[in-house]
């Protein structure tokens, strides 16, 4: 941007804009807030969160370590309550590569997963709802709205760690 300023304060930033003609200057503020503001999540303070979605009081999250990549660290889905998970998959801490599969859709993203049977599908729409589609074989067994979601999931941080990760094509 030209003639742009930046400063930050207190987690705001505010950016002047000057143009050539103009006689006062534009004031924007962006927040610099992480997703966790938006949604609650299921993941540690020293975990990525890679997705959240808050529905029907409960969370649903898939967290990630910092250090994931293709053979290191870990990515896990949570659903459930803090203090109480329902479902941790996999349930042992391990690299994400063959587990998860993320897939690019023209507004959106899904990672998807299977634990024993069942498919799971988390869509993240850039237009639309949140949602988790959960299936056997072709028959969906339900679909959760989310009502907070984090809307993290097509964020190029997030794209790059699961790409680094082996999770997409």
């Amino acid at each position: 941007m030209k003639n742009a300023r930046t400063l930050k304060h207190l987690g705001i930033v505010f950016l002047a804009l000057a143009g050539k003609r103009w006689t006062s200057y534009v004031l924007m503020s962006i927040a610099l807030v992480g997703p966790s503001a938006y949604a609650a999540t299921l993941c540690a303070p020293d975990e990525v969160v890679v997705w959240s979605c808050e529905a029907k009081q409960k969370l649903y999250s898939v967290c990630a370590s910092e250090d994931l990549t293709r053979t290191t660290g870990y990515m896990q889905y949570r659903a459930g309550q803090q203090g109480n998970l329902e479902l941790e998959f996999p349930q042992v801490k391990q690299p994400a590569e063959g587990l998860f599969h993320l897939t690019l859709l023209p507004r959106g993203a899904v990672i998807e997963f299977s634990n024993g049977h069942v498919n799971y599908d988390l869509r993240e729409h850039l237009v639309g709802r949140t949602s988790i589609v959960v299936a056997r074989k072709d028959e969906v067994l339900g679909t959760i709205e989310c009502e907070v979601p984090s809307d993290t999931l097509t964020l190029t941080p997030t794209l790059n760690l699961l790409e680094n990760a082996g999770l997409h094509d």
